[in-house]
């Protein structure tokens, strides 16, 4: 399906260009094997102690800032790699650091030692399971990406859309589709509307809702309604954005069709 009505024929230079904006632009909210774990995490029920994550391809660096047995602050680092056959858990060592006093100079060195193993599960784009042993003391808390401030993603794009439909009314609308259009987002603290038009065939589907973010991952919860007739609810997670771009998984249901829609879109605010 083709949201916004129908599989309208796009002219192959349209084609092209869509597939040249997703080799350009790529999935900015994921490494290349999984959803991007970077960010700070925390527990919200339980203040005072923090972890950051930081992901490239299947390993993942981590380091906690909790306290001792000894009430004094204590630094830690694991260095967790992708565990074969699991997509979204990570484990390694786990290392307890000390350091030069931070105003200058100081008699003792820098020191390093395995003191356990780490390991970080991630439940779903925004929360995630930490465990971890230190001394023989072993940890479980469930995290979530910590919130800071809301992303702007204000702007008008030039986007395509990968998706697969299914439970289609029609079984000519099941299938995969390759769409390019034009992304105007509207942003207001937690209320966003976004206007698709496409390019195909011109026409524009609206999308009003709420915008949530946990740490640098926003989500788009709305209803939709387009020139067509068509109507239906729209579901974009795992939103990222940098300077002139975005990037979000979605999910469309399409109440006049009868089709869900699971794919990606990517966009970019084209060059003046």
């Amino acid at each position: 399906m083709r949201f916004g009505g129908g599989r309208p024929a796009f002219a192959a230079a349209a084609t092209v260009l869509a597939l040249a904006w997703l080799a350009a632009i790529g999935e900015a909210q994921a490494t290349s094997a999984n959803t991007d774990v970077t960010d700070l995490w925390w527990d919200p029920t339980d203040g005072g102690w923090g972890m950051e994550l930081t992901n490239t391809g299947t390993f993942v660096y981590g380091t906690l800032f909790v306290y001792g047995p000894d009430r004094q602050p204590t630094w830690m680092a694991g260095e967790m790699t992708k565990v074969d056959g699991e997509l979204t858990r990570f484990s390694g060592p786990l290392y307890v650091t000390t350091g030069t006093y931070y105003g200058g100079f100081s008699l003792k060195p820098f020191t390093a030692r395995e003191a356990g193993t780490m390991s970080f599960t991630l439940n779903d784009a925004y929360t995630g399971t930490l465990r971890y042993t230190v001394d023989g003391v072993v940890v479980n808390k469930v995290v979530q990406r910590q919130p800071l401030t809301y992303d702007d993603f204000g702007g008008t794009y030039r986007a395509t859309i990968t998706a697969t439909s299914f439970g289609c009314k029609s079984f000519l609308l099941n299938g995969s589709s390759l769409d390019s259009l034009s992304v105007k987002i509207v942003q207001n603290g937690s209320q966003m509307t976004q206007t698709w038009t496409y390019l195909g065939n011109g026409n524009v589907c609206t999308y009003s809702g709420t915008f949530t973010q946990l740490g640098r991952m926003g989500k788009f919860d709305a209803r939709y309604s387009c020139t067509t007739g068509e109507i239906g609810t729209a579901l974009l997670t795992e939103m990222t954005n940098a300077k002139g771009m975005f990037n979000t998984r979605l999910q469309i249901n399409s109440t006049t069709y009868g089709c869900t829609s699971n794919g990606e879109m990517q966009g970019i605010v084209p060059r003046t």
